[in-house]
Formats: structure tokens, C-alpha cells, sequence
């Protein structure tokens, strides 16, 4: 009796021990754990194959864009540039010009958009530019509303055709006065001693004297100017004489 109640004790004792489910619900948590890290590094290994292969790609089809837009400079420039600017393949086709066209890869992202810039050979001669950061200002309205009314390619050919004429005169009227030292060099030019320099001019085969931009009438002026005027006759005649 004491040995069958002790194995009935020591069965009901096995089956029912707490600590054997709880080793269990320990356990499982374990193996979703190595699974999940497992599965995660799974993926970050195929997310780097898959960005060594794209890179890959990318690399060969740039050499081949390299490659092919380096052949259509020297065979094909002037019919990519006729349908892109007809103008500019014209300036390209002017043997004159001696003209070369570059084409480049541009943008942040890949795959690139193509550009392409006009090469001129000077041959030691340079050539001037607009800036269009010197020509206009940003804070300006009225740029703009002139470039709204007029359009812009009458615009375009206004501004350059302005700036021209200012490298040219540099201050030539009032309205050319923007800043201080034009309104100093206009003071200037409207000084009566700059314009009195240049109020005689010789005519070499009659030596008459002629008048212009005189501002103000002097006597002394004038009487030094018949003085010259018959010294000129003068020499003239003794040096015929002496032929």
C-alpha cells in the first residue's frame, strides 16, 4: 500500500510539476527569435547583392552612354543639334566659325540627362559675355514687366543691344547715371573745359579751322585762331615757293 501510494503520489507529482511547462514556454520564444534574426539577415544580404548588381549595371551603361555620346560629337553633332537648336547647328555648319560641340552627362540622379556647350577656337583672341548677373537685377520689377510686355526674345536682343552701345559711350545720358561714380564722370563731361579740347580741328590740304561743339565764345579764342590761321598760310606759301 505505502509503495502503490507512493508511485500514485510520485506519478500525480510528474504529471502535474509546474516546472516542466514553464521550461517549455521558455524554450519556444528562443527559436522565433533565431528564426526572425535569421530571416532579417537574409535580407540584408539580399539588399546588398541587389545594390551590387544595380551598381554594376549602372557603371556599364554609363561606359556605354560615354561612349556613344563621345561618337556623336565627331558623326552626328550637327543633326542632334538641328533638332534641338536650329540656330546653334547652323553656327556649328559656318566653316568660318571653326566651331566644336562638346556633349556632357548632367544631373543628380542616374540615369543622366545629356547637355551640350559650342566650343569657339579664338586662336588667341578672346571673346567678351553678357552676364546676365551684372545685366539684371533680381530685386528690379520693372525687369520683369518689360520682359512680360515685350516678350522674350525682343527682350533679349534689347538687353544686349543696350549693353553694347553702354561698353561702347559707357555714360552717354542722364539715364545712364546708376551709380556715383557715373554721376561724377557725367559732372565731368559737361565741364565747358572738356568740351572747349577738342573745338578746333585742322583740315590738312586747305588748313581751314573748323568749329565745333562751342560752348562759349572767347575774343582771345578767336584772335589766337587768326594768328594760326595765318601762320598756316603763310608756311604753306613760302614752302611752294621753295619747290
Amino acid at each position: 500500500m505505502n509503495r502503490s501510494s507512493k508511485m500514485s503520489v510520485t506519478g500525480v507529482s510528474k504529471s502535474g510539476n509546474p516546472r516542466s511547462g514553464k521550461g517549455r514556454k521558455v524554450h519556444m520564444p528562443n527559436v522565433i527569435k533565431t528564426k526572425t534574426t535569421q530571416q532579417i539577415k537574409k535580407n540584408i544580404s539580399a539588399q546588398k547583392i541587389q545594390r551590387a548588381w544595380l551598381s554594376h549595371m549602372d557603371k556599364t551603361i554609363f561606359q556605354l552612354l560615354k561612349h556613344t555620346i563621345c561618337a556623336a560629337e565627331h558623326f552626328v553633332s550637327y543633326e542632334i543639334l538641328k533638332k534641338v537648336s536650329p540656330l546653334e547647328a547652323e553656327l556649328v555648319k559656318d566653316p568660318s566659325m571653326k566651331c566644336k560641340v562638346r556633349f556632357r552627362f548632367s544631373g543628380e540622379t542616374f540615369p543622366p540627362f545629356i547637355v551640350f556647350k559650342v566650343f569657339l577656337q579664338t586662336e588667341g583672341h578672346g571673346y567678351k559675355y553678357f552676364s546676365g548677373k551684372n545685366l539684371l537685377k533680381p530685386s528690379s520689377e520693372a525687369v520683369v514687366d518689360a520682359c512680360k510686355i515685350m516678350g522674350k526674345k525682343k527682350f533679349y536682343h534689347q538687353i544686349m543691344e543696350d549693353e553694347h552701345l553702354f561698353q561702347k559711350f559707357k555714360v552717354t545720358d542722364e539715364i545712364d547715371v546708376v551709380t556715383l561714380k557715373d554721376y561724377m564722370q557725367e559732372l565731368q563731361m559737361d565741364t565747358p573745359g572738356t568740351k572747349q579740347q577738342k573745338t578746333i580741328i585742322f583740315s590738312t590740304p586747305s588748313f581751314d579751322i573748323v568749329k565745333i561743339n562751342e560752348v562759349i565764345s572767347d575774343d582771345k579764342l578767336e584772335k589766337e585762331e587768326k594768328e594760326l590761321f595765318a601762320w598756316c598760310q603763310d608756311l604753306c606759301i613760302n614752302n611752294s615757293l621753295s619747290y
